[in-house]
């Protein structure tokens, strides 16, 4: 779950302001979290891909996002679970 909150925060940062800004990449990302079911180490993968992307190559800003995505996969599944709807799981967060 920290990874999720930090991903959207970076977003936040690089993304222009509009309403609710963070509000359809936090989707797409618990949408692409969902389609990968259960499987831990593809999701890991994913999402250590979606650092990549964003932090186009610093290497400082990509490991702590590694780390993140590590230490938080649990908790950010657990939560998809729980509430299923990917735009429920984002507003409960905040970010939309």
């Amino acid at each position: 779950m920290k990874f999720l909150v930090f991903l959207l925060l970076i977003l936040k940062i690089t993304l222009t302001f509009e309403q609710k800004p963070l509000c359809q990449p936090c989707i797409e990302v618990v949408d692409k979290i969902k389609q990968l079911g259960q499987d831990k180490d593809e999701i890991i993968k994913e999402l250590s891909d979606i650092c990549d992307r964003i932090f186009f190559g610093n290497q400082f800003l990509d490991t702590a996002c590694k780390k993140y995505v590590v230490e938080g996969v649990d908790a950010i599944t657990q939560k998809i679970e729980k509430l299923g709807n990917s735009t429920m799981v984002c507003h409960e967060l905040h970010f939309c």
